[in-house]
C-alpha cells in the first residue's frame, strides 16, 4: 500500500500538479543532463529512442513529444528500466510518457535509455519529431524541468504500392495511408478497385476499424437476417457508436450503395466522437452550401452533418461547383475522408 501511495503521488507530481523547479546553466564544471534522440528503422516502422547523458539520481520522469501525426502513428512504446509507467497520453500531435520506479531503490545515474517509442507510417515524406520537455524527479521526490528542444525529421519515404491499380490516381497516397493504418483493404487480386462503389456494410466496417470502436456483436437492425455475417459486429459497433441509426423502418439495408450525404453525417457523427466537432466554428447550412449548384439536393436531414464535413475540410465537392450528395461514394473517396477525419482528429 506504500508504495502504491507513492506511485500516485508521484503520478500526480509528474503529470502536471507539481510545482517543478526549471533547470538552468550555472557555469559550473559539472557535467548536465543532456538528451538525444535516436531514429531507425525497425521492421517497416519507425524506432525512436530517447536517452539520458550524465543523468544524476533519477527516480521517475516525464517525456512531452510532438511528432507529424499525418505521417506517423504511435504504434507502442515503453519505458526502460522496472518500475511502473503510465499509458502513454496521445493528443493530437503530442505524446507525454511518465515512468517511476517503485520501492527503496537508488535512481539512475550516468547514461542510460529512458523510453522506446515505435511509430507506424501512415503517409510519405519528411515528418518531425521533437522532445519538447523532460521532467525528471530524483529519490527525494524533488522535480526538474528541462524545457528542451531537440528535432528529428524522419524521412518516411515513399510508401511502395500493395496494390495494382492505383499508380497517379488522384488518392494514391490517400489510400496507402488508409491501409497502413488498417482500416482498408484491397482484393484477392492485388487491386484496390479504387473507383468501384461502397456498400452501407463496407463502409461502416471502415468507419469501425478505423476509429477502433469497440466490439459488438448484436445489431438491433430490423433486417438482421439480410447483413452479411462478416458486417454484423461492424453494424453493431457503428450502432452502438451513434454512428447509425438505419432507416425508417429500422433496416440498415447493408448491401445498398452508400451516397455521399449518408457517408459524409457518419463521418459529422464520428467527429462528435473524436472531439473534432467540438473544435469548429458555427456556421448556417446555408452559408457552407452556398458554393455549390447543386446544393437544392442535398436531403434536410443532412445539411447540418454535411456542414460539419465541409468546415472540417474532410469533404469537398467532386468538383469546384458540384457536391454531388446524392451520387454513390467510390472506395477511392471513402479512403481519403476517413484518413481526413484521423488527421484532423489527431489520432
Amino acid at each position: 500500500m506504500k508504495y502504491a501511495v507513492s506511485v500516485l503521488a508521484l503520478m500526480i507530481l509528474l503529470l502536471g500538479l507539481g510545482s517543478p523547479s526549471y533547470a538552468q546553466s550555472d557555469g559550473s564544471a559539472s557535467p548536465a543532463n543532456t538528451f538525444t534522440l535516436s531514429v531507425k528503422e525497425s521492421q517497416g516502422n519507425i524506432q525512436v529512442i530517447v536517452k539520458g547523458v550524465n543523468l544524476v539520481d533519477v527516480f521517475a520522469y516525464d517525456l512531452q513529444f510532438t511528432y507529424d501525426s499525418a505521417r506517423l502513428k504511435l504504434i507502442d512504446s515503453r519505458s526502460e528500466g522496472s518500475g511502473f509507467s503510465v499509458e502513454p497520453i496521445v493528443d493530437g500531435g503530442r505524446i507525454r510518457l511518465a515512468h517511476t520506479k517503485i520501492g527503496s531503490v537508488a535512481g539512475t545515474n550516468g547514461d542510460a535509455d529512458l523510453a522506446t517509442l515505435l511509430f507506424q507510417r501512415i503517409g510519405a515524406g519528411a515528418a518531425e519529431l521533437s522532445l519538447a520537455e523532460v521532467k525528471l524527479v530524483n529519490s527525494k521526490l524533488e522535480m526538474t524541468a528541462y524545457p528542451v528542444d531537440i528535432r528529428e525529421s524522419i524521412q518516411v519515404g515513399q510508401m511502395t504500392s500493395m496494390f495494382t491499380d492505383i499508380k497517379n490516381h488522384w488518392a494514391e497516397m490517400n489510400i496507402l495511408g488508409a491501409a497502413a493504418r488498417g482500416f482498408i483493404n484491397g482484393y484477392g487480386d492485388g487491386t484496390f478497385k479504387p473507383d468501384r462503389q461502397v456498400s452501407r456494410a463496407e463502409f461502416a466496417s471502415m468507419l469501425v476499424r478505423a476509429l477502433s470502436l469497440p466490439a459488438a456483436v448484436h445489431p438491433g437492425f430490423s433486417d438482421l437476417e439480410k447483413i452479411p455475417a462478416w458486417a454484423r459486429p461492424y453494424a453493431a459497433s457503428a450502432e452502438a457508436a451513434g454512428l447509425l441509426t438505419g432507416y425508417e423502418d429500422r433496416s440498415f439495408r447493408a448491401d445498398l450503395l452508400i451516397t455521399r450525404e449518408q457517408a459524409m453525417v457518419m463521418i459529422a457523427r464520428a467527429m462528435e466522437k473524436t472531439g473534432l466537432k467540438g473544435q469548429l466554428p458555427v456556421q448556417s447550412p446555408a452559408a457552407a452550401l452556398l458554393p455549390y449548384t447543386d446544393k437544392s439536393k442535398v436531403s434536410s436531414w443532412a445539411e447540418s452533418g454535411i456542414t460539419d464535413c465541409l468546415q472540417a475540410g474532410i469533404v469537398s465537392g467532386r468538383s469546384g461547383t458540384l457536391l454531388a450528395p446524392q451520387e454513390n461514394l467510390t472506395r477511392a473517396e471513402a479512403a481519403v475522408i476517413v484518413q481526413r477525419l484521423l488527421q484532423k482528429s489527431g489520432l
